[in-house]
Order: C-alpha cells, then sequence, then structure tokens
C-alpha cells in the first residue's frame, strides 16, 4: 500500500511569507519609482532627458504586471470551493492590494509627460517694502520663454494684461513688461504666449501694492536729471490743498514750499533718496507722505543717441515753445514722439521737432527711437510749463550794469549780477548757453576773457509755479587800448626832476604806435606836445600839482590819451639858532649863529626886542651870524626867522637876560668874551 507524501502546513506557511515579502517589496520599489518620477519630471533639465520614456514605459509595464496579477488572483478566488464571503473579501483585499499600483501606473505617463510649469517673475522692485504706489513693475517671462524653447516651442507673441480686468493692454515681441501702478491693491497679471505652431500659452500671477504715497516721474529717477513728484492721485479734489512742504534728502527740513499738486526737483548724486511730503488742507489737517527712492546712473542704451533739448532748462511760462534734437550717429527707421499733452509726432526724419505747450502743467516728452537693426531706445525729458510770473520792479545788483537786458564790457569782463525784487519767496536759477547744467542760486558770476556775444538767461519761480524767463545778451568787446604812464620818483620836493616812462603801453593789435606826445602840466596853456620817445625827463622848479598828459599817436593817426597827476611838494624848511651864552651882564655881547637851519633859506632876519616893550625893534640883520651888544639890563627876546623861494616860512627864539654891571670892563677886553 502506498503512501502519498506533501509539504507540511509549516513549510506551506513559511513559503507564503516569503513570496508576499518578495511581492511587497517589489511593489514598494514600484512605489518609490514612481514618486521619484512626479518629483523629478516634468523637467527641463537636459540630464533627464531620457527619464520620461523610461517612466512611461516602466509605467505601462507595471499596469500589465497589475492586471495580470489582478486577473490570475481573480481566477483562482472565483474557482475556489470556499463559501462566497470568503470569497468575497479575498476579493476585496486583492482589489486593495492592486488599485493604488495600477492608479500610479495610469497617473505617472500622464504627469511625467506634461510640459513643465511655466513662470512670470516680477523683475523690480525686488524689495517688499518699495512696493508703494504710484510703481512702475517690470515683469520678465523669460524663464518661460526657455523652458518652451527647450521643448521644440518658439514663441512669437506676448500679450500682456497687467491690471486683471482682461483687455489686453500692449503686445510685445520681447518677454518683457512694465505696468504702471498709480494706486494701491491687489492686480492679477497674465501673459499669453503666442507659439510659431498656432498654439498659445498663458501664465498668471498676483501683484499687491499694499500702500501708495506721492507719483514719481520717471519712476526710475536718473542723475542730474529732473524728477517730478505729484500727489494728483491722492486728491480727489485739488483745491483741498494748502501747500506742500517737500523735503528731498530726508533730514526734516523743508527744501520748497509748493502750492501746487507737483513740483520739479533734481538730484546731483545717486544713492537712495529718503523724500518726504508734508500735506496741508484746507480743512486744516495734516499729512506726511514719506517714500524711499533709488537715484541711479543713466540706463545703457542699446545703442548711441541722446535727447537734447533747448532750451536746456525745460521751465518757462505758457505757451512755453520747446526743440527737441536727437543727437546719434546711427540710421533710423522711425522716431515717435510723444509730448505728454496729448500730441504726437512720427517719422523717419524726425530726429528734431519743435512743440509749444499751451496748459500749465509738467509734461513727460518721450522719444522711441528705432534704429536700422530694429533695436528701440527710449528717451525721456520732463517739460515743465507754468503761468507767467510778474516781478515789475526786477532789477539786478552787481557789476557791471544790467541795461535793457543786455551788459556791455571789455576783454576780460568779469561779470556777477544778483536779481532782487521786493516779491517774496522767488527762487532764482541761471541758464548758460555755454554749460550743460543750470546754475543754481541767484547771483550770476563768469569771467569772459574772450570778445563776442553770449546768451545768459535767468529763472524765476515762485511756489505756486509760476515762472519767468528773462534772456540777458552779454557783449564783450575787444579791450582799449591802455597807456601805461610811469613816474620816477613818483612825488618829492621842488626842484624835482622826474622820468617818464610809457613803453608798457598796450595797444590792441591791428595797429601800430607812430610816437609819444608828453604834457607836464607846468607848461603855458597855449604850449603844444611834440612827437616823441616813451621815455622822457623834465624837471619841476616849483612846487604843486601837475596833470601830466600822454597822447600815443597810432601809425594810422588816431590819438589815444591818459593822464596822471603828480604833486611837487615845497621843501621842508626849519629855523635853527644858536648863541653863545643866555645870561650876561650889560655892556657884554652875545654871538648868534643860523647856520644850523635846514632847508633852502633864501633869506634871514634877528630880530631883537626888550621884553618890556615887545613892540619896539632893538635892532635886526640879515647875516647867517649876527653879533649884538646889549647895555642895558633886562630881558630880551632874539628870534631867527628864515625863508626860502618859495614862500616858506620859519621861525626859532631865544631868551636872553642881562644883569646890571658888577664893575668897569678894560677897553682891550671884547664885550663878547665869556
Amino acid at each position: 500500500m502506498g503512501t502519498a507524501t506533501g509539504a507540511s502546513p509549516v513549510a506551506v506557511s513559511r513559503w507564503k511569507h516569503v513570496i508576499l515579502f518578495l511581492v511587497g517589496s517589489v511593489y514598494l520599489l514600484y512605489v518609490l519609482w514612481c514618486g521619484a518620477l512626479l518629483i523629478l519630471l516634468p523637467s527641463t533639465d537636459p540630464s533627464l532627458k531620457n527619464l520620461p520614456p523610461l517612466g512611461t514605459l516602466s509605467a505601462l509595464i507595471g499596469a500589465a504586471v497589475f492586471v495580470a496579477i489582478g486577473l490570475l488572483l481573480f481566477l483562482r478566488v472565483t474557482r475556489s470551493s470556499a463559501p462566497i464571503a470568503v470569497r468575497q473579501r479575498s476579493l476585496v483585499k486583492i482589489g486593495i492590494f492592486l488599485l493604488p499600483g495600477l492608479a500610479l501606473s495610469g497617473l505617472v505617463p500622464v504627469m511625467i509627460t506634461r510640459e513643465p510649469p511655466l513662470s512670470l517673475e516680477i523683475v523690480s522692485p525686488t524689495r517688499s517694502e518699495d512696493f508703494v504706489a504710484p510703481l512702475i513693475v517690470s515683469f520678465s517671462a523669460e524663464k518661460a520663454v526657455s523652458t518652451l524653447r527647450q521643448l521644440g516651442y518658439r514663441p512669437i507673441q506676448f500679450a500682456w494684461d497687467t491690471d486683471g480686468n482682461g483687455t489686453v493692454n500692449d503686445k510685445t515681441v520681447v518677454p518683457t513688461e512694465t505696468a504702471i501702478y498709480d494706486r494701491q491693491g491687489s492686480y492679477v497679471v497674465s501673459v499669453t504666449i503666442t507659439l510659431d505652431n498656432g498654439t498659445a500659452r498663458t501664465i498668471t500671477r498676483r501683484v499687491t501694492i499694499p500702500t501708495a504715497v506721492f507719483s514719481v516721474t520717471p519712476a526710475q529717477p536718473i542723475v542730474a536729471k529732473p524728477v517730478r513728484f505729484s500727489i494728483e492721485n491722492l486728491l480727489t479734489d485739488p483745491k483741498q490743498l494748502v501747500e506742500v512742504d517737500w523735503d528731498f534728502d530726508g533730514d526734516g527740513k523743508t527744501d520748497e514750499t509748493s502750492k501746487n499738486v507737483d513740483i520739479l526737483h533734481t538730484f546731483y548724486a545717486t544713492g537712495r533718496a529718503v523724500v518726504i511730503a508734508t500735506l496741508q488742507l484746507q480743512n486744516k489737517t495734516q499729512a506726511t507722505l514719506q517714500r524711499t527712492i533709488s537715484i541711479e546712473e543713466p540706463p545703457p542704451l542699446p545703442f548711441p543717441v541722446v535727447l537734447r533739448a533747448e532750451p536746456k532748462n525745460l521751465v518757462g511760462p505758457v505757451p512755453f515753445g520747446t526743440i527737441f534734437h536727437l543727437d546719434t550717429a546711427e540710421p533710423l527707421q522711425d522716431v515717435q514722439w510723444n509730448y505728454g499733452d496729448g500730441k504726437t509726432d512720427e517719422g523717419a526724419n524726425l530726429k528734431r521737432v519743435a512743440h509749444s505747450f499751451e496748459s500749465p502743467g509738467i509734461y513727460s516728452v518721450t522719444a522711441k527711437v528705432r534704429n536700422g537693426s530694429g533695436k528701440i531706445a527710449e528717451l525721456t525729458s520732463l517739460v515743465h510749463a507754468t503761468e507767467i510770473l510778474s516781478l515789475p520792479d526786477l532789477h539786478f545788483d552787481g557789476n557791471p550794469d544790467v541795461t535793457g537786458n543786455a551788459i556791455h564790457g571789455e576783454v576780460p569782463l568779469t561779470v556777477q549780477i544778483t536779481p532782487v525784487t521786493s516779491v517774496p519767496l522767488i527762487q532764482f536759477s541761471w541758464e548758460d548757453a555755454d554749460q550743460s547744467q543750470p546754475i543754481a542760486g541767484a547771483t550770476y558770476q563768469n569771467v569772459y576773457r574772450k570778445e563776442g556775444s553770449y546768451h545768459i538767461t535767468l529763472i524765476a519761480q515762485n511756489p505756486e509755479s509760476k515762472a519767468m524767463r528773462m534772456p540777458l545778451t552779454i557783449t564783450v568787446n575787444p579791450p582799449s587800448p591802455e597807456l601805461s604812464i610811469q613816474m620816477s620818483p613818483d612825488g618829492g620836493v621842488a626842484p624835482l626832476d622826474v622820468t617818464f616812462d610809457a613803453s608798457n603801453t598796450f595797444i590792441p593789435p591791428g595797429d601800430q604806435i607812430a610816437g609819444f606826445k608828453w604834457l607836464y602840466g607846468d607848461e603855458s596853456p597855449q604850449a603844444q606836445a611834440e612827437l616823441g620817445a616813451s621815455r622822457v625827463e623834465h624837471t619841476y622848479a616849483k612846487p604843486g600839482e601837475y596833470t601830466v598828459t600822454l597822447t600815443v599817436v597810432m601809425a594810422s593817426g588816431k590819438p589815444y590819451s591818459a593822464q596822471k597827476t603828480l604833486v611837487v611838494r615845497r621843501p621842508s624848511l626849519s629855523a635853527c639858532l644858536t648863541s653863545s651864552r643866555v645870561k650876561i651882564q650889560a655892556g657884554e655881547g652875545i654871538a648868534f649863529d643860523a647856520s644850523c637851519s635846514t632847508g633852502s633859506p633864501s633869506s634871514m632876519l634877528w630880530d631883537v626886542r626888550y621884553d618890556a616893550q615887545p613892540d619896539t625893534v632893538l635892532a635886526q640883520s640879515n647875516d647867517a651870524k649876527y653879533d649884538h651888544v646889549f647895555d642895558t639890563p633886562g630881558a630880551y627876546t632874539v628870534t631867527l626867522t628864515v625863508k626860502d623861494a618859495f614862500g616858506n616860512a620859519d621861525k626859532q627864539s631865544v631868551s636872553i637876560t642881562v644883569t646890571p654891571a658888577l664893575n668897569s670892563s678894560s677897553s682891550s677886553v671884547s664885550p663878547f668874551s665869556p
């Protein structure tokens, strides 16, 4: 009798666990593989370009395996003799086991083969604190373009809806756009990219601007270019405004006060600037607004082109005529002018245009210039057209005089003038045709070293934004002859020998000197000068004030004259006397000497008087040395008077005391013996 052998229940159970472990491990690996595919794909990474077909193939294989396993298990359960309830539970377990794998197998091919997500980026501003209206936001779809090109598409046009109202605001051929947002709010921005195969892709993003302050034009201020600040977007009624105090450097001090909703200001240094506006309203309320702006260097243009304007300082009363000129060597396809007042011009040859602004306001003049290769450069300038400012008492302090809006002078001409008016709060500046930038401040000063005609303009503005332009013409003439009279010495005591020299006389180019004529001032009125040398000598015999006249005679016969004053002084005269003694006895004499006198005495007079009888002359002498015997006791005064040929006179006196004689002297003894 044979026996049947079979696997034990323990061995069967062990094999079931091994099979379940292996199947579960493979299932888990498949799930991880599918998850990795969903994470990595879709992608524009070139290194992953082979992954989508591999993932799709693996998903299809996985789906086929799951279907096959499901069919096998289904057939086994349905053919089993187990109770129906047991078989139903088995089918549910099979479904729970297989459905996730089947779902992944169906989802993976769809998800990994779709197009990568396309993004719309905000290029500027980049800082959240800069999102303050009015604001210019720059958008870029360049990354989306790069993605589409890697997928084999070629974008040909971009339609932009920057305010989210469903209407296209602009169409471009480049993936960039800028939009201006005047007020705070949330905006849905979209761009529809048209591809060369006729299809399109649309990208959207939301832009939120939480606050709003005064506007800035241009949105990116440029160094040394006027910037317009305006609170117009904040006022429902401009008549509510009383005045605005503007602080352009954030130091808390008012730089300018305006009664209008807008104002122009120029920054002369790059960097960030804090601008503060303090509003005074009719309802007695006050509002302070602040924003930080960045002052930049001019952005690079796609080709060399410069926008120039006449006048250079674009501020003036209406009608305000201006001329704009594009300076470029590039051939141009098209020029589009937008004057900001609703008027435009367009044409290929419109490098130079003239325009008149008829109404007061601040206008942004824009020129879009397309060169021969299709590159577009955009240039902007601000024009401030104002109401007329009247200054009826305007005049100028300084030198030279301003007469009839004109200044005249000779090379070198130094001009330093300051406008003066009784009208308060007037801000003055100057425009010089020879200088690229306006001259701030009321005083204009310059030195003109070349002859010619020059033009400057005085610009006056008040807080109500009224303005006046006053042109001045400066005529600089050639220098006039400059006659030089040098005297050596330039003064002295008569008689005086003087050397006169005119050799340093300046005569403008184009003529020659024929000779010099001198009049020394001591000639007779009828004296006539003769042609002579530039260096002469002359002697002044008498003191006095003389006018020396030099006449330079040119080869053309034209004379030039100059005068100079010479003072010849009288010589100094000082009387001086010496006496042999001052106290004597009666009958004795005294010797007097005037030789110590200085000057040039032409006459001397000795005068002896008795002090008791001062009106009586006892003795006189005209000798330089004089001896006198005093016979009577008493007090005497001896006076020396000297005179010269020019009428000068001087005196000196000495007191003499004569006492009674004590005894008789021998006749042989001199009365002048001591």
